[in-house]
């Protein structure tokens, strides 16, 4: 598997803040990946960095960030509560002899929240 381009940085409520390694393994479980140890119920803020940008999400008003620029993807912030959505995709390319020949991993975070009417709405970013 190819070395990932960001490293996530989660931060809570209290302060602390959780940082992916650069071997994506879980300190609670090695058997899974370090997002397994993201504690959804005190997050504050996701971010992504790839050590010379920063993209991220603040769930307590559904911000998005790409360095120092802050904006929304939605008319009314500050209606949550916003649950972080995260995950990644794997893109191969094989040879005829189904040999890989690339390995593209595509970025994807953001938020949902329940829509008050039964439905979630959901924002999400991706970064390659």
């Amino acid at each position: 598997m190819s070395a990932l381009k960001y490293l996530f940085r989660a931060t809570y409520t209290d302060g602390t803040v959780f940082c992916q390694n650069p071997e994506d393994v879980s300190v609670v479980d090695p058997q899974r990946n370090a997002a397994f140890d993201i504690d959804h119920s005190k997050l504050v803020t996701f971010f992504l960095s790839n050590g010379s940008n920063q993209l991220g999400v603040d769930l307590r008003d559904g911000s998005f960030w790409i360095n120092d620029t802050r904006f929304f993807m939605h008319d009314d912030e500050g209606i949550g509560p916003y649950r972080l959505v995260r995950y990644l995709t794997h893109r191969h390319g094989f040879n005829q002899r189904y040999e890989e020949q690339s390995h593209w991993i595509g970025y994807r975070f953001g938020w949902e929240r329940d829509d008050g009417k039964g439905g979630v709405i959901k924002r999400v970013m991706q970064v390659d």
